[in-house]
């Protein structure tokens, strides 16, 4: 009978463990996360407690055509809340230019997807570090508003920690997620 319910226990472990990973994403690999610290070469960033590091499931490209852009998720399998980092173009520093070319970029790309963006703003922060920025801006998709705040900042590279969200609050949750960003020297 022991075994058995040992057979039981283990069979729910193995689906809630399958469960917690949504559909089109994997877990990152562990060589790259130590406990809940996702660890990149230029840089660091720990997810919240009891969330689970994941990045979208390997896509096959075409020869010539370029390779996605790194990008991780962390995800709280109890809420399904998620908060983004991906990485960009190599750069020294992210500057109000890069910021301007940022938001045109985000614009022109929403639009090519059917999707309406307005009300892009950006200010400087020493939010994680000095020199970096803040931004926002609405997203109007089929399923309905969304609000988008990201902070940018370089490692080698810009470097993007976002959030989508229906409501313009910023959860404390999410600037604890960002202020744990660390340059790797």
């Amino acid at each position: 009978m022991k075994s058995l319910l040992l057979f039981a226990a283990s069979v729910f472990a193995t689906a809630v463990l399958a469960q917690e990973v949504p559909s089109g994403f994997e877990r990152v690999p562990e060589s790259m996360v130590k406990g809940q610290t996702l660890i990149r070469s230029t840089y660091t960033i720990d997810a919240p407690d009891g969330w689970i590091w994941i990045h979208p499931a390997k896509e096959t490209t075409s020869p010539g055509k370029p390779q996605p852009r790194p990008r991780f998720t962390v995800y709280d399998p109890i809420t399904h809340a998620m908060f983004s980092v991906a990485e960009d173009v190599k750069v020294k520093n992210v500057t109000e230019k890069v910021m301007k070319l940022l938001g045109d970029g985000i614009t022109h790309a929403s639009e090519k997807m059917g999707v309406k963006v307005s009300d892009y703003t950006y200010i400087a922060t020493s939010v994680p570090v000095p020199g970096s920025y803040r931004d926002t801006y609405t997203a109007i998709l089929s399923d309905g508003v969304h609000y988008v705040i990201s902070y940018n900042t370089s490692a080698d590279m810009i470097v993007s920690m976002q959030l989508d969200s229906r409501t313009k609050d910023e959860p404390v949750q999410f600037t604890s997620f960002v202020q744990s960003f660390r340059r790797r020297t």
